[in-house]
């Protein structure tokens, strides 16, 4: 039996390697780099910490400022100038803006909806360009308001208990963004949304960094079963999955509640359903505000707590000093 499943394994990779030798036959010459192992590439080569000092180096070796690394017969390409990348992601954005697929994060995780991680198509403008006529040009007074008193309660939060400073950074993000997305007022401790929006970015976290697992580089992997060998990503995204769900339905569900009952506070959510046009399309309409509510949350919460920790670190850090201008 388990000859059987080393045999199907070896020629479910050899399929993989060949479909990408036979995809990218015929295309120009990539950049320079170091030479690596069949399949497994530069996987050996590229450090864990300190990636840039290794990066750097090999732009000198190889006299270049564009490297090529190979990983699970991916290329993966290393930009190490600013003009290199100025010329490439500004100057010709249209040819280079644009993002992997996501097979961990995406289609095993759940993350599809979050446009962080969609490519520069049609689904990922509609979504930029709800988010930007609420947070662009709009009148911005009244999640401004919601801002100020949620930076009040945090800091009579730090003063009453700043031994819990950690506790009161992550309450405090995600209280504001589920309160601008979705109107939603939450518990002053041990919240559940707040819970379960930590234990889905904990699974960003996981699988953000595409080519952290190996289906991100042979997504026909997915489809192996959670008890076949080396197919162990499978039961960590069917756990993950289970509360980014749950983050992405719950809150939007519970201010709909709210919107029918006539108790809504103004929210995202609440003005974009008002201003949907009823006569065409209204499940595309309503997943449209839903998904964009959900970027809200998941952006707003996770990014604005690292951003506090990190500020409480360096404060707390003996080297670190305020400087005042003496002009």
């Amino acid at each position: 039996m388990m000859a059987t499943v080393h045999i199907l394994l070896i020629t479910l990779l050899a399929i993989g390697l060949a479909w990408r030798i036979v995809r990218h036959r015929g295309r120009l010459p990539l950049p320079p780099g170091p030479s690596g192992y069949p399949l497994l590439g530069n996987l050996t080569d590229i450090p864990k910490e300190f990636a840039w000092l290794r990066f750097r180096q090999w732009s000198k070796d190889f006299d270049s400022d564009v490297i090529l690394l190979k990983k699970w017969g991916s290329s993966i390409i290393i930009l190490n100038s600013w003009d290199a990348a100025n010329d490439l992601l500004t100057k010709q954005s249209p040819d280079y803006s644009d993002r992997p697929r996501f097979a961990m994060l995406n289609e095993l995780i759940g993350f599809e909806w979050a446009f962080a991680f969609m490519a520069y198509n049609d689904d990922w403008k509609a979504r930029r360009a709800l988010f930007e006529h609420d947070f662009g040009s709009a009148d911005k007074t009244w999640y401004q308001r919601q801002l100020s008193t949620s930076v009040t309660r945090l800091l009579l939060s730090l003063l009453e208990t700043p031994s819990n400073f950690m506790d009161h950074t992550r309450h405090m993000p995600g209280a504001l963004m589920l309160s601008i997305a979705y109107g939603i007022d939450i518990q002053a401790k041990d919240d559940a949304y707040i819970q379960v929006a930590e234990e889905a970015m904990h699974s960003m976290s996981l699988a953000g960094i595409w080519g952290t697992f190996l289906v991100d580089h042979m997504p026909f992997l997915k489809y192996l079963p959670s008890w076949f060998p080396g197919a162990g990503f499978r039961t960590v995204g069917t756990e993950c999955f289970y509360y980014v769900q749950k983050m992405f339905h719950d809150p939007y569900a519970a201010a709909k509640r709210k919107i029918a009952a006539g108790d809504a506070k103004m929210s995202f959510t609440s003005q974009a359903l008002e201003q949907m046009d009823q006569t065409v399309d209204v499940p595309g309409q309503e997943r449209l505000i839903q998904e964009t509510a959900g970027n809200l949350y998941a952006a707003g919460a996770d990014t604005t707590v690292a951003a506090l920790d990190t500020f409480f670190l360096a404060f707390c850090t003996p080297k670190f000093k305020i400087r005042h201008d003496k002009n």
